[in-house]
């Protein structure tokens, strides 16, 4: 490879005449290495194009070239991070992706809006740091590798052995975890990958946690606990069969089932209903509302549980809505969300039914031992046998399934580790109240406060291997004096960053030496969330100004034409690259309206407002007008600035075509002259003074023209033919005005010559069709001698039969009698519009007749 030679410029503009770009990068110091210039290859910056524009040869190569070169790093172009930077810092970490995971549609929106928040930032000079990180992902990363090991050797966790087993998942990791980061990079996100964090990576932090015996969502299948989000709901209309891991055949839900209580000493009975029998094992009560006349003569009194020896109280609360069915409700709380507060209220029993892996325990015979869905059979069965079964009915209801194994989710009562959020939630409240943060939009702020108002204790047990395991450690003290303690009595657990520091602790607790205390830690670990869909494979550009444009998952095909347009355009601009028209004082003036409105979306988090400005920028102002009116020469200096300028603007939304385009620009100045686009700064609206409101109203009534105009030609199917026309002004100065712009008007709407008139319809010469434009200027287009007369009116003639026979069966149909009645409100809608776009294309279709009849 040969040895190619820097940048050299001579006066003004000058290409480079070589093919390998090398360039230099300046960096400061720090990690970064002493001040000095380093000659990298980036890419082949100035050889030609392909015919059209290609993602793949763009985005293959700048990635890699802006990480080795430290762009992402905060210590770029910094003697030292210690310095006092006067233009601010800005901060941000990525919300950590699972290790487990791939990027889709969801995480492509989020990184996009903070890539781009980066970007901007950093172009503005900031200290500017993207911390990413990956998440363990404990529940789906134990699955994974639990998986692999019964597929590759027919080995469970268990068989394995704890140690052995985090062994092999941090082996996983390190041979599979990483995709998420290269997914990010192909993203283009800025992060600075040297500071990348783990979740299991070594951290010193404090957390206050406290023991508590509470109910929780539980995974028989996972053994586990797990959180609220990890809870999908179900929502069933009526009776459905369910598939169920562990049974083989389907498991019965969406049903209502009935059945009595007998009323200790007498021969009265209370009939209660519930959507999951079997918990009827476990019921300690049951409650009636305290103004449910028809319950009051059984204050006092209990009921006999047909299967064993136990009295259930009945008790009045105001949870109860006696209107649904009975206005009797049987209480199971150590089972039931509800039922367990009531049971809190009136210091009910809480008798526990279910071990961990969804078997009967604290039950009588036959049902003791039993998987709990079989118990259901079994428990409903007795009840028919003992004459204590009413009745079964379809009950619409919804049903807690485990994200992640399929199973369903029981309530169950045990002992966990939670951290306290009241205080927390309060602190981000409070701080949004303050104004020291804001919510952008606001009209989330109603979900914010009521999150941080409502918060509830956060449960950080998982029953997994795989995760950080909590430091807390049960203590027993072996001495005669001090008496054992149980797992549910705080007291005797103490938390340590070592097992020396919890000795410690335990120690001056109980008052005895340190080598009287044994200790044996907890079982749970920490716990996280996963996502794991696909993000589908597309032009990495494209996908992130589309997510920016619309910041909605999913894009439609109308929109992916308009960024592959702008793409195109932006990929044939750099080939152009001269006094002052004012044309070109247009331009700018509408570079410097880009540069404020991209300023102002970006200070407002307004992304669809910066994207709506560079598109219309480039593509309906620069391309399609200042490019079209100075297609034979272009002054330089302006085309530069302003491919210069809108590259800038469009960085921190499209950073690879940017980068490439920028590269193949060459520079005014050579000193100190940014090496790449991304640490170049931003436009700021106080660097341009050529806005002028006066250059801008011209030409928008000449745009209007052109619009006009335009509209003409297709009418007529004028597609090659240039016409003359004949532009009729209300008063002189708006002649004045089409005089000194008939050149652009004439070039933009492709006419023969363009006439400004004066006074009425007899300065207009005859065959001409005619619009108005504005209040001060009618557009008259002379189709005489362009199109046979004749034929245009027979063709016109035809659509017209058309139209009318296409509208008279729409009106038949439509007159029925039972139209309004059999027909779907949709199919009535369709056939509304139908006939109201016929009717106004038959009268469009009448006026040109009439125009051209006019013409003959």
């Amino acid at each position: 490879m040969r040895l190619l030679r820097p940048f050299k410029y001579g006066e003004g503009l000058e290409w480079l005449d070589t093919k390998l770009t090398m360039l230099p990068v300046k960096h400061g110091g720090g990690s970064m290495g002493m001040p000095g210039f380093q000659w990298h290859r980036i890419t082949n910056v100035l050889s030609p194009l392909p015919d059209s524009y290609s993602p793949q040869y763009v985005e293959a190569a700048w990635y890699p070239w802006w990480e080795k070169q430290g762009f992402f790093k905060p210590e770029y172009g910094r003697k030292s991070l210690s310095e006092p930077n006067p233009r601010g810092i800005f901060m941000m970490c990525i919300p950590p992706p699972n290790v487990t995971g791939s990027l889709h549609l969801g995480h492509a929106l989020t990184n996009a809006i903070q890539d781009c928040l980066t970007r901007w930032h950093r172009m503005r000079g900031e200290t500017t740091l993207w911390n990413p990180g990956c998440d363990h992902a404990g529940i789906a990363t134990q699955v994974v590798v639990e998986k692999k090991l019964m597929r590759e050797r027919g080995m469970s966790r268990h068989d394995l052995g704890r140690e052995k087993f985090i062994q092999e998942v941090w082996k996983w990791k390190n041979e599979k975890g990483d995709r998420i980061y290269h997914q990010l990079k192909k993203l283009g996100s800025s992060l600075d990958w040297d500071r990348a964090c783990f979740t299991m990576d070594p951290v010193k932090c404090t957390v206050l946690f406290h023991l508590s015996k509470r109910l929780v969502n539980w995974s028989c299948t996972l053994n586990s606990a797990i959180s609220d989000i990890e809870v999908d709901k179900k929502e069933l209309i009526g009776r459905t069969l369910l598939p169920v891991p562990g049974y083989k055949e389907k498991v019965e839900f969406g049903v209502l089932v009935s059945f009595s209580y007998k009323i200790e000493g007498s021969d009265e009975e209370i009939v209660v209903a519930t959507t999951r029998i079997e918990t009827m094992l476990g019921d300690t009560a049951v409650a009636v509302h305290p103004e449910d006349s028809r319950y009051q003569h059984l204050k006092g009194k209990t009921v006999i549980h047909p299967f064993c020896d136990r009295k259930l109280p009945i008790v009045f609360d105001d949870f109860v809505d006696m209107n649904f069915g009975t206005g009797a409700v049987k209480i199971t709380p150590a089972h039931d969300h509800n039922d367990y507060e009531v049971g809190e209220r009136h210091k009910l029993p809480f008798i526990n039914i279910l071990d961990e892996n969804g078997f009967l325990i604290n039950v009588p015979p036959p049902f003791l031992g039993m998987k709990r869905f079989d118990a259901r059979k079994a428990v409903l069965q007795a009840l028919k046998d003992r004459g204590q079964f009413k009745e079964v009915k379809d009950n619409p209801m919804v049903v807690p399934v485990c994200s992640r194994s399929k199973d369903i989710v029981e309530p169950l009562l045990k002992p966990q580790w939670y951290v306290d959020c009241a205080d927390m939630g309060k602190q981000a409240a409070d701080a949004v109240r303050n104004g020291e943060l804001k919510i952008i939009p606001d009209h989330h702020l109603k979900t914010w406060f009521n999150w941080m108002d409502n918060i509830r204790d956060w449960c950080i047990s998982r029953q997994l291997w795989w995760g950080h395991r909590i430091p807390a450690y049960f203590i027993t003290v072996n001495d005669p004096s001090v008496k054992p303690g149980e797992d549910v009595d705080g007291h005797y657990w103490v938390s340590g960053r070592s097992e020396e520091e919890a000795r410690e602790k335990a120690a001056k607790r109980f008052n005895v030496t340190a080598d009287k205390i044994s200790l044996r830690q907890g079982k749970t670990h920490t716990h996280t969330h996963t996502h794991t869909h696909s993000v589908t494979h597309t032009h990495t550009d494209k996908l992130i100004f589309l997510q920016r444009m619309n910041p909605i998952p999913g894009y439609v095909q109308s929109e992916r034409e308009r960024e592959r347009e702008l793409s195109q355009k932006l990929h044939c601009l750099v080939f152009l690259c001269g006094s002052e028209s004012v044309s070109d004082r247009w331009i700018l003036s509408r570079l410097c309206a880009a540069v404020t409105l991209c300023g102002n979306g970006f200070q407002a988090y307004d992304f669809p407002a910066i994207t709506t400005a560079i598109y219309n920028f480039w593509l309906y102002e620069l391309c399609d007008v200042y490019l079209v009116l100075n297609s034979v020469e272009v002054c330089r200096q302006t085309l530069y600035t302003c491919l210069e300028v809108g590259l800038r603007l469009l960085s921190p939304i499209m950073p690879f075509v940017s980068e490439e385009l920028f590269q193949r620009l060459p520079r005014r100045q050579t000193q100190n002259s940014p090496a790449s686009i991304s640490v170049t700064p931003y436009p700021e609206s106080s660097e341009f003074c050529w806005h002028s409101e006066e250059i801008d109203r011209e030409m928008e009534f000449v745009m209007t023209v052109v619009r006009t105009i335009r509209s003409l030609r297709a009418d007529y199917n004028l597609t090659k033919t240039r016409a003359d026309c004949y532009l009729q002004c209300i008063d002189s100065a708006t002649v004045s005005l089409v005089e000194k712009y008939s050149l652009q008007i004439q070039t933009l709407s492709y006419s023969q010559a363009v006439h400004p008139v004066s006074g009425g319809d007899s300065a207009i010469p005859e065959g001409c069709a005619v619009a108005i434009a504005s209040d001060k200027c009618s557009v008259h287009l002379m189709l005489k001698g362009l199109i046979d007369l004749e034929k245009e009116v027979a063709k016109l003639t035809t659509k017209q039969g058309e139209l009318e026979k296409q509208m008279e069966k729409l009106e038949e149909k439509m007159k029925k009698s039972d139209y309004r009645e059999k027909v779907p409100a949709k199919v009535q809608e369709l056939d509304a519009e139908k006939l109201r776009q016929s009717q106004t294309e038959l009268q469009k279709v009448k006026e040109a007749i009439e125009n051209f009849r006019r013409m003959m």
